[in-house]
């Protein structure tokens, strides 16, 4: 086609000479239809592309060659690539041991959700999860924070979940409906019929400490563990409620073997420290997550965790209120 034809064409289709981006979606297109890719391959190649440049020449021949063929030209194998189509093989992320060990021994790291989600095995990334409409009241985990605990669920594969902090159920609930441990143990402090705050003040609520940790103690004496309460017989099964101050149980002859600690019990600094070493002289090898990490209320978690940091090596997941430290002995 000579000079003249290329320009009636660019005048008959003025989108094209505007956005070459319409030949990039054709290239792409290509990937996301071919149900045959690894769903890592086509997880990273939804990503937007940078710009063209010289590739913009070989993408309008893959338009062009979806044109003349139809659209058996788009999904194509990859193992058999289209003409000037370079087939590269994406990079196998690191295991999460070799992850966290990249980072140095001591101290508090911030890491992304998407570190985590990107340590999940292909397999697993379609992997549907199941949870519960979040109270509309303070005391329950974010959504950021349900997904920092099943993604480090599901790296780890724990077979036994210890929860500090049963308080209405919703993170017990989250586990059991997602986790293949075999038990979920959960521990609170027995009910009580005294009422610690006849009459809540919001204010205090939300910048007190110890004002929040009584109002919630009324809320859990009034409703008890209501996200546990329809909860199929045998999800309800792997669920073991004890109702005792965690301060002064015996973990070891308590608890079977554990490997997924959430610590979101007390917030007082020696409850968060009694809490950590008692979960540590259990533990062989797991996660260890705290809970109210860098929360504005609780800010005795953030000055225990900043402590234990000088001489362990903890994450804490931006946007989250979750930190955690991988335990192997």
């Amino acid at each position: 086609m000579g000079a003249e034809g290329t320009a009636r064409g660019r005048e008959a289709h003025p989108e094209r000479r505007r956005d070459p981006g319409h030949c990039r979606l054709s290239h792409d297109l290509r990937f996301l239809e071919n149900p045959g890719l690894h769903p890592l391959d086509q997880r990273r190649l939804r990503r937007p592309s940078a710009p063209l440049h010289g590739r913009l020449v070989r993408d309008r021949h893959v338009f062009r060659s979806a044109r003349r063929h139809g659209r058996a030209a788009l999904s194509a194998p990859p193992t058999s690539p289209l003409p000037h189509f370079e087939h590269k093989v994406l990079p196998v992320t690191p295991n999460f041991p070799e992850f966290v060990n990249a980072y140095p021994e001591q101290g508090i790291h911030t890491i992304k959700l998407k570190d985590l989600l990107n340590l999940r095995a292909p397999q697993d990334l379609c992997r549907d999860i199941s949870t519960a409409f979040p109270s509309v009241t303070i005391g329950s985990i974010t959504l950021v924070d349900q997904i920092v605990l099943l993604c480090l669920d599901e790296l780890l594969r724990p077979e036994g979940i210890l929860e500090i902090g049963t308080f209405q159920g919703f993170t017990t609930r989250l586990l059991a409906k997602n986790s293949a441990a075999r038990t979920i143990y959960s521990v609170d402090l027995p009910p009580t019929t005294q009422t610690l705050i006849d009459t809540p003040e919001a204010g205090k609520v939300l910048s007190d400490g110890d004002y929040n940790d009584d109002y919630l103690r009324d809320l859990q004496n009034r409703s008890g563990e209501i996200y546990l309460n329809n909860l199929p017989p045998a999800e309800r099964s792997r669920i073991s409620l004890i109702k005792a101050d965690s301060t002064q149980l015996d973990f070891a002859a308590t608890f079977g073997p554990i490997e997924f600690a959430f610590i979101d019990g007390g917030h007082h600094y020696d409850i968060v420290r009694s809490d950590t070493e008692k979960v540590a002289s259990i533990m062989k090898r797991g996660v260890i997550v705290w809970h109210d990490f860098s929360s504005g209320i609780h800010s005795d978690v953030t000055r225990y965790l900043a402590d234990r940091a000088s001489t362990n090596r903890i994450f804490h997941v931006h946007g989250s209120l979750c930190a955690f430290q991988l335990v192997s002995q």
